[in-house]
């Protein structure tokens, strides 16, 4: 399934479901590594059933699970299990995010990989880590979002607040278990042993989310963390705005250089100072807040959302109209740099649209994806590489151990 990347000749065992170790794995598979879905009989990864979906298939699915050859295996079957061994005994990197402890029980955890394949590099993706108060909890984006401090920051905590419109937590653990992966592999290839990577969603939103805690982290040192900067609407000069056909613009006119050109676009020199020093960039600019805050609005009124976009272009004016999600893919913005594919699935020949991967533009990631693979639909060329002859084959799938 693969050809060629920088991951060429890497096996990917992937027991993991539903969004971090998913994508982690499907990133994996982008730079070229053989990556092996392995699924509960029946069912499968539970976001095979997450709508919106094409004709049958999970969009959602599809979105995280390209570059994979699926095959459904039995852990609790005693054939299964030997199936699952020798997959760990084969592969590179296994991917797991089953609760913590729950891969020991089922046989396939880390100390099992590794006293088959010494030189396995094992990632286990968590919620909360495995130990800790939290370790036992089901680790859900929202629920981790919350505690990170993040959707509580500049007062938020205190008022009813919208879910968050991304899932942070996914997706960062799924980056940094990328990383972690691709470290250990270069360790390997220097001749040392594997090692057993623990991701958590929480410590990796946490990692990344070092702006909304600078004022905590300032406080932990000992003083006010006053004031504070302003990134969340306090600054008048980096807000959203209404539009004059009730759409949203996102207002960036942070540096002194953009908003004396702003002044002058709408014939305010008044409102610019000379004296406005580099502090001021991201601060509630005090007295004069209020001025810039009419101005602005009173400006971002008088336009509909396309005639802002109309001026960006035009005058570089970082007045960004809120786009949907349909308007941003079908923009030359995105579609124009090439960030979305529309191909013919193998199966029912309807068209399928995916994201592609950044790193095709520098010539790591494959061009042309995968599809996301039916529920077991590799395991007879799985258990051809891992040595099962035909007839052996034909027993295991008709017996239910896989499929």
């Amino acid at each position: 399934m693969t050809a060629g990347g920088p991951l060429a000749g890497i096996r990917v065992a992937d027991f993991s479901r539903l969004l971090p170790g998913p994508w982690a794995a499907n990133l994996l598979g982008s730079l070229g590594a053989d990556v092996i879905k392995v699924e509960a009989p029946g069912t499968g990864d539970p976001s095979r059933h997450n709508p919106p979906f094409y004709t049958t298939d999970s969009v959602y699915f599809d979105s995280v699970n390209c570059n994979k050859r699926s095959i459904a295996v039995d852990l609790k079957n005693r054939d299964g299990l030997k199936i699952a061994h020798a997959l760990l005994g084969a592969s590179n990197v296994v991917i797991e995010s089953f609760r913590p402890g729950a891969a020991d029980r089922l046989g396939v955890g880390y100390e099992t990989a590794g006293s088959l394949n010494p030189a396995v590099v094992y990632a286990s993706l968590s919620g909360f880590g495995a130990t800790g108060p939290l370790a036992h909890v089901p680790g859900h984006d929202l629920a981790v979002q919350a505690l990170s401090g993040l959707m509580g920051v500049d007062g938020r905590a205190f008022a009813a607040t919208e879910p968050p419109a991304f899932q942070a937590a996914d997706y960062a653990a799924a980056l940094f278990a990328c990383m972690a992966i691709m470290a250990a592999l270069m360790e390997v290839r220097e001749g040392r042993k594997g090692r057993h990577l623990e991701i958590s969603m929480l410590d990796s939103l946490v990692a990344v989310s070092g702006i909304a805690q600078l004022g905590a982290l300032a406080r932990r040192a000992g003083v006010s963390g006053q004031p504070g900067l302003q990134a969340w609407g306090g600054n008048p000069r980096y807000a959203t705005y209404a539009t004059a056909d009730g759409r949203s613009v996102a207002v960036c006119l942070l540096e002194k250089e953009t908003w004396r050109a702003f002044c002058r676009h709408i014939r305010r020199p008044d409102l610019f100072r000379e004296d406005e020093a580099p502090g001021d960039r991201h601060s509630s600019h005090g007295a004069l807040g209020d001025a810039y805050r009419a101005a602005i609005a009173e400006y971002c009124a008088s336009l509909d959302a396309n005639e802002h976009m109309r001026v960006m272009r035009q005058d570089g004016l970082p007045i960004a109209p809120v786009l949907t999600p349909d308007e941003a893919l079908a923009s030359d913005l995105v579609g124009g740099r090439g960030m979305v594919t529309d191909l013919a699935h193998h199966d029912d020949g309807q068209t399928r649209c995916r994201l592609n991967d950044p790193l095709v533009r520098s010539g790591l990631a494959k061009k042309h994806t995968d599809p996301a693979s039916g529920l077991g639909e590799h395991a007879d060329e799985i258990l051809l590489d891992l040595g099962y002859d035909e007839k052996e084959r034909r027993r295991l799938i008709a017996s239910g151990a896989v499929g």
